[in-house]
């Protein structure tokens, strides 16, 4: 069974949302994988550059956008000071991520389940260490 096969079937998604949910998420992998990373992961997921093509862009969110990500941006930078590493910018990727699945017509409790099913794929097709490259950009 394929990956969009899998989240129509456990999520009750459609499979145009299934492919531009993975596609999202795969977009948001590509940017912060490296490219031997990346293609690990690729190849396990067959038809994987149409779903990039069926992904919404990731930027971020629409009206305020600049504002947010002002925002988003020095939070990045307090929080490093504080020594509590990256957090600025995963509140950053997920706020493009949830402004994706909005578009796609997703609530955005959707994507830890997107998340999830994706994860669990790998790991049965490529194994544990494959869904761990992942697992560490979707933590």
């Amino acid at each position: 069974m394929s990956l969009v096969d899998d989240l129509v079937q456990q999520l009750g998604v459609s499979a145009d949302q299934a492919e531009g949910g993975t596609g999202l998420m795969m977009k948001l992998a590509k940017e912060k994988l490296s490219s031997g990373d990346f293609s690990q992961i690729s190849e396990l997921i067959p038809g994987l550059d149409g779903m990039l093509g069926k992904a919404p862009d990731l930027e971020a969110p629409s009206s305020e956008a600049g504002e947010q990500g002002g925002m988003l941006k020095a939070l990045g930078g307090i929080t490093k000071q504080l020594g509590l590493g990256d957090i600025g910018e995963k509140l950053g990727d997920l706020a493009k991520v949830a402004k994706g699945f909005e578009s796609l017509g997703l609530d955005t409790a959707m994507i830890s389940k997107f998340a999830t099913a994706i994860l669990a794929y790998l790991k049965s097709q490529g194994g544990e260490q494959v869904a761990a490259i992942l697992k560490n950009v979707l933590k």
